[in-house]
């Protein structure tokens, strides 16, 4: 399922969560440097974007999700997911003052998606997020 959100979620909103950190641990001393440190990785990363390789574990035993139930779940993950990243502010807007406190990145407190709930309930031992099983970079 990592795979295909990566193919999904919007490359500008992936590189801006990115920038933004990476503003966050570059050590600047003003908002002027912390903007500028987000700029040039977000620039970088729109012009050379990173690729991933993907493994999958098989599909245990007692799953009976359906393709159609996973399906969902990856959609409106990925739709989740793009709402979240476009609350990151924008590289001109950051301030050292957001960057100390969050990192520069949403606390939003999003909930699994209801198809997803479906899903983990239909296949229990197999993870959608990778760690122990399921899907992984």
């Amino acid at each position: 399922m990592d795979a295909y959100a990566e193919k999904v979620l919007s490359q500008a909103n992936m590189c801006k969560m990115a920038a933004v950190m990476d503003a966050g641990l570059a050590g600047a001393t003003s908002d002027a440097a912390a903007q500028a440190a987000c700029t040039s990785a977000y620039n970088q990363c729109v012009a050379a974007p990173a690729s991933t390789t993907q493994t999958c574990d098989p599909i245990p035993a007692n799953c009976t999700a359906t393709v159609a139930q996973l399906s969902a779940c990856a959609t409106d993950t990925a739709v989740l997911l793009n709402q979240v990243l476009g609350t990151i502010p924008s590289c001109n807007a950051i301030t050292l003052a957001e960057l100390s406190t969050s990192s520069g990145t949403t606390t939003d407190t999003t909930t699994t998606p209801a198809s997803c709930q479906t899903f983990e309930t239909a296949c229990p031992d197999y993870s959608l997020s990778g760690g122990s099983g399921g899907l992984q970079h």
